[in-house]
């Protein structure tokens, strides 16, 4: 897969989904994924505008979010 600012929001789109559908729903893990979330909706509009430099540095540290938040395969 590559690796965009919309693919990591479509992760996280499908990761809160998810948790809806989840009886047993931890409060903090959504928290989490809802201020990915923004973070991401942020960079999805900042992104065009980044020089090459910063367009490398804001994916790897996007790549490390999503890894965090255990969406990455």
């Amino acid at each position: 897969m590559k690796l965009s600012a919309q693919e990591g929001l479509n992760l996280v789109q499908d990761a809160i989904g998810k948790l809806s559908d989840i009886n047993n729903i931890d409060k903090s893990y959504g928290d989490n994924l809802r201020e990915l979330k923004g973070i991401i909706d942020q960079l999805n509009k900042d992104f065009p505008t980044l020089s090459n430099y910063k367009k490398t540095i804001k994916l790897f540290e996007l790549y490390r979010m999503l890894y965090d938040a255990g969406l990455c395969k």
